[in-house]
């Protein structure tokens, strides 16, 4: 990521200096059992970062939602089922899970789930909505972790997650998003560069003074 420092000359006043980007990537996790996160919260925009959505189904939220088989933790990402906290994204009504990254562009995702009997796909998209790839991971009654990479330059800026649904089976948990990235938006590296500028000139402005 990329990080702003303030330093303080000897009476030259203040000025803004830009460290470079990390050569390696940052790792960001977005995990229901975070701290700060209890049974119930709506948590589609708690973490710093990512939006999360139930898109086609529910009330258009992600919630923290308590399950006895989480596969990581206590808690999975939930979804509202007409009123109340449902679990389980393989249902015939069940709306897609989404993240949409916010400040950073991504080149890998993975997410950890459990299916009992429907297939899983991740699909990843880039910053003009198109297509990146997708990846499916069997059904599975262990924790297992679907992951895509991009393998490449093209980098990460939604991700779209959905349970298959077979017939009677409803079963399908979420849970855990782990994110690796060392790009951040283009957006944000000029806000960060006119903000280095800006502390620039303002240093040379109060040098010239004194």
């Amino acid at each position: 990521m990329q990080a702003i420092k303030t330093f303080f000359g000897n009476g030259l006043g203040i000025g803004v200096l830009v460290a470079g980007f990390a050569a390696q990537a940052a790792v960001f996790t977005f995990d229901p059992d975070g701290p700060g996160i209890n049974d119930g919260d709506n948590i589609s925009s708690f973490f710093s970062g990512v939006m999360l959505s139930s898109t086609g189904g529910g009330d258009g939220s992600v919630y923290a939602a308590s399950h006895g088989l989480a596969p990581t933790g206590n808690r999975v990402f939930g979804w509202n089922n007409g009123g109340f906290m449902d679990e389980h994204w393989g249902r015939s009504n069940a709306p897609a899970f989404e993240a949409v990254f916010t400040g950073f562009l991504a080149n890998q995702v993975s997410i950890d789930y459990l299916s009992d009997l429907g297939q899983v796909g991740l699909e990843a998209y880039d910053a003009a909505n198109n297509l990146l790839g997708a990846v499916v991971g069997g059904p599975d009654w262990d924790p297992q972790t679907l992951t895509f990479s991009t393998g490449g330059p093209d980098l990460i800026k939604r991700i779209r997650v959905t349970v298959r649904h077979v017939g009677g089976a409803d079963f399908g948990l979420l849970d855990h998003l782990v994110v690796y990235s060392a790009i951040p938006e283009p957006g944000q590296t000029a806000g960060v560069a006119a903000l280095g500028l800006a502390g620039l000139a303002l240093w040379r402005r109060r040098s010239r003074r004194n």
